[in-house]
């Protein structure tokens, strides 16, 4: 496995309160739900799921409170490159933006304080082609229609 951020992670560790500081929306996003969107975040539920023996292995719509948020980055984002690689699941190339991705949202939830954290199964494509499917079909329910 390659490993492009060994050491990259720490470093940016200062910076990415910094730079979360500086976006115009971050104020106005305090106390909000935050929807984590992407597959870094899509493997953290997964692990996230995994560690709080969750009933459901379904990342999609799955929420934390604000404190198991923060408690599980901090602890994802401590562990070392060896660590990681020990984890079930997770692909390869996820494995090495974890510790940064944890990072990113450890930050978010001590800056905005999410009232929670929700998790989507999906990602930016997926919203994009729903954005350009016509309302008649974009209202449509997946599992109801399949069924």
């Amino acid at each position: 496995m390659q490993k492009p951020l060994k050491g990259a992670a720490r470093r940016c560790d200062n910076s990415i309160e910094e730079n979360l500081s500086e976006l115009p929306w971050i104020k106005r996003a305090r106390g909000r739900t935050l929807y984590a969107i992407g597959g870094s975040w899509r493997a953290l539920a997964h692990i996230f799921i995994d560690q709080i023996a969750h009933t459901l292995h379904v990342v999609d719509n799955f929420t934390l409170p604000q404190d198991d948020a923060l408690r599980l980055s901090q602890s994802i984002s401590a562990m070392g490159d060896g660590s990681i690689e020990w984890i079930a699941g997770i692909p390869r190339r996820r494995m090495e933006t974890l510790p940064v991705a944890s990072m990113v949202m450890e930050a978010l939830i001590k800056t905005i304080e999410p009232k929670p954290l929700i998790f989507s199964g999906y990602g930016m494509r997926e919203g994009q082609l729903l954005k350009i499917l016509p309302d008649k079909v974009s209202e449509l329910d997946a599992l109801i229609d399949a069924c």
